[in-house]
């Protein structure tokens, strides 16, 4: 029996805790009681459809105070109302390395360090051959990493080191740097098609990359038209804070609004391996997919 309550229940009444609508079985104060101690979460189905009912009807619980890596959100997916899918936190790094040979001991332990599901690289300076050692001395065991070289001129180039579970789609522009004689109206052009074409897509989007104009300063036309065109795409850039020891924000993470759907938090630290800043992002991906929806990141180099 459960006594200094309101109410008074017995045995039989409590036994169904877990498995039926508590809200119709017990009053708040007793409801709350049963979730501290873990009855309510308890799942008794089991199977393929074990538990589906009793989510329905569990109302949810109060937020913990312990911080938990994996959780359950709505997600607004045709077809998906009034299901809970499985998540996991994605943590995503980029960083303007300029020349990563001579630094990969500090790209592997970057990568290790903050436990990365995909960290990206602009500048990395590789050439199509004869990178080789570099490339297997920068990549952690349980990683694969894909480049993109420049391939005419020295440097630019880009590439990603990612776990070997995931799958990872890559997206080249250059950017608009009078060494590989491309102007700025030529990118935005470039940039503004593929932008366009990747907008269309129902998949979560995210572009990374030095884009190497500042954010920064919202009066500068560069700047101010690629604003312009992330507001009528409805997406958002994220990265405010400096990103160049310069002060300026270059490296920009954008993703589709509402960007709390898929991008949990960012955030830029002085890795000081270059003259730009590290940047760090946790994602929001779904353990189970919904049918017809995919998880794409590209990477873009500006």
């Amino acid at each position: 029996m459960v006594q200094q309550l309101e109410n008074v229940y017995s045995r039989e009444r409590l036994f169904h805790v877990g498995s039926t609508c508590t809200s119709q079985l017990l009053c708040t104060e007793t409801l709350n009681r049963c979730r501290y101690l873990g009855l309510v979460n308890k799942k008794t189905h089991r199977g393929l459809n074990g538990g589906k009912n009793f989510k329905h009807c569990v109302p949810k619980p109060p937020p913990s105070t312990t911080n938990h890596t994996t959780t359950c959100i709505h997600t607004g997916h045709p077809g998906a109302a009034g299901r809970s899918v499985p998540t996991t936190t994605i943590k995503v790094g980029m960083l303007n390395v300029q020349s990563v040979s001579p630094k990969t001991v500090d790209v592997y332990d970057c990568v290790t360090d903050h436990q990365f599901d995909l960290f990206f690289m602009t500048e990395t300076w590789l050439k199509e051959k004869g990178d080789e050692v570099a490339i297997t001395e920068l990549t952690p065991p349980g990683y694969t990493f894909l480049h993109v070289p420049r391939t005419t001129g020295r440097g630019g180039g880009i590439g990603v080191l990612f776990r070997s579970h995931l799958r990872v789609k890559l997206e080249e522009s250059d950017g608009p740097f009078r060494r590989n004689k491309t102007s700025n109206a030529l990118f935005h052009e470039e940039f503004e098609m593929l932008a366009t074409g990747i907008s269309m897509s129902k998949d979560y989007i995210l572009i990374l990359g030095d884009f190497n104009f500042h954010y920064d300063n919202q009066n500068d036309a560069d700047t101010k038209r690629l604003v312009q065109l992330f507001d009528t795409l409805d997406f958002c850039q994220l990265i405010h804070a400096p990103t160049h020891n310069r002060g300026h924000t270059l490296d920009w993470v954008v993703t589709r609004l509402p960007s709390g759907d898929f991008i949990k938090s960012t955030s830029v630290d002085d890795f000081q391996i270059s003259d730009h800043f590290l940047s760090r992002s946790a994602l929001i991906s779904a353990v189970h997919h919904v049918p017809g929806k995919r998880s794409y990141v590209g990477t873009l180099e500006a």
